[in-house]
């Protein structure tokens, strides 16, 4: 297992986003700067990835720059890779029946310097053709035909690995646009937002009546429920779309070799949390050899900056009212490991992190993403009341997808009480 850059994550599924954007600020005057440093001359960087990429001309390349990328990781929008750049050589990135490549200017380095470095970077290359079209096959088979390879240093390891994702990325111009569309809607919203507090005010002082104020502005019923049907929609897609890219990158897990563990523990669950704004890291839930009916423990992996954590999670000491997002995880994936799955959700986890995100949507009117290990490994929370808040007016919303849901927060409050059996005590 390891940290991934989710650059390419970021960059699938954003082509519909693009259009929409495009065509709402094609009505103003805005004017976009497309910049790319793909073609800076004088860089013996960019020289040598060039050269190298001419030597395969059936390929499409990127060259990315995974420091970098850390050091913007708090940055607006995120550093696109080597001289924020996606460097692109080669055109349809990522579509079916193209090998596209991304490779991490960490590589590009050493293979300016070591010869037999580079020799092993050319085999991989070469072996990534002979075997495309079995890896183009199994993401088909998967549903999700858009892949592209990675090459970047693990250590001083070089590390191949494969994504699959269920679009196309987007492209560098695609990206530019979209970010410099969100910063224009961003600013005209703010200017309209003064505009609204200006005229709240001399509306205010016309009435001299603030519950008429209130009365007037409040958004009606329907509207309310017309807003939490589409955050229900956005939630669940989030929470699919992660699942989609854990998936992707499951294979890395198991990697790993270390002392004290032991290699006969039984995986039953994966998930990721965010540890940048670019990064994500993989996490897998075992079942190690110690683990028992009467004391269930749950063996909960991942590697953060390199280093890999252990934790042992008892399951029967997890109290949801206390709990932090890695307890859950265990908890929730030990309890469909025994058969408690809830109907019609990806897993019990899944269906949990699109009732949290909805809660999210609703209190907040955005997802309140917590980034870093610590927020996974050790911030609490209350879950039965999160849940209990969601179900309170899940359950009053007739739509088909509020109906499936508010079953699952029936399920998740008796998942996790399981003495009592109604939600009379919760609701």
């Amino acid at each position: 297992m390891s940290v991934c850059n989710v650059l390419s994550s970021y960059a699938v599924n954003t082509s519909m986003q693009y259009n929409n954007a495009s065509s709402l600020i094609s009505k103003t005057e805005a004017q976009f700067k497309i910049t790319s440093q793909s073609s800076s001359s004088g860089d013996a960087v960019l020289d040598y990835y060039h050269n190298l990429c001419s030597n395969f001309p059936d390929m499409s390349f990127r060259l990315s720059d995974k420091e970098e990328e850390l050091k913007h990781m708090n940055d607006r929008r995120p550093y696109f890779g080597y001289n924020d750049s996606l460097n692109q050589v080669g055109d349809n990135y990522s579509e079916l029946g193209q090998i596209s490549i991304d490779i991490d200017v960490a590589v590009i380095r050493k293979m300016q310097n070591d010869p037999s470095f580079e020799e092993e970077v050319l085999a991989t290359i070469e072996n990534i053709k002979t075997y495309h079209v079995a890896y183009q096959q199994e993401a088909i088979n998967s549903g999700m035909p858009y892949m592209d390879y990675c090459l970047q240093l693990e250590g001083d390891e070089l590390q191949k690995s494969q994504g699959y994702y269920s679009s196309k990325y987007s492209t560098e111009e695609e990206l530019r646009r979209m970010w410099d569309a969100e910063e224009y809607q961003r600013k005209m919203g703010q200017y309209f937002e003064e505009q609204k507090a200006e005229l709240i005010e001399i509306y205010l002082k016309m009435t001299e009546s603030c519950i008429l104020k209130k009365d007037e502005l409040a958004p009606s019923e329907q509207s309310k429920e017309e807003q939490r049907i589409e955050n229900i929609s956005k939630a669940t897609q989030q929470v699919e779309d992660e699942y989609e890219y854990a998936i992707s990158k499951h294979e890395k897990i198991e990697r790993v070799d270390i002392a004290d563990v032991l290699n006969d523990r039984k995986g039953i669950g994966l998930t990721s949390f965010p540890v940048s704004s670019m990064t994500s890291a993989l996490v897998g839930a075992y079942i190690p050899k110690e683990s028992t009916e009467q004391d269930p423990i749950i063996q909960v992996d991942y590697k953060v900056n390199g280093e890999r954590h252990v934790y042992n999670i008892h399951v029967n000491d997890v109290d949801p009212t206390n709990a932090s997002d890695m307890e859950m995880f265990a908890y929730l994936t030990y309890q469909g490991y025994i058969g408690n799955k809830i109907p019609g959700a990806i897993n019990n986890w899944s269906a949990y992190k699109t009732i949290r995100r909805e809660d999210d949507l609703d209190t907040y009117g955005e997802f309140q993403q917590l980034l870093g290990e610590k927020y996974f490994t050790s911030t609490k929370s209350n879950a039965i009341a999160m849940i209990e808040r969601v179900y309170s007016w899940m359950k009053n919303i007739n739509h088909s997808d509020a109906k499936v849901q508010a079953g699952w927060c029936e399920d998740l409050l008796a998942m996790l009480n399981p003495v009592n059996d109604t939600l009379e005590n919760y609701v």
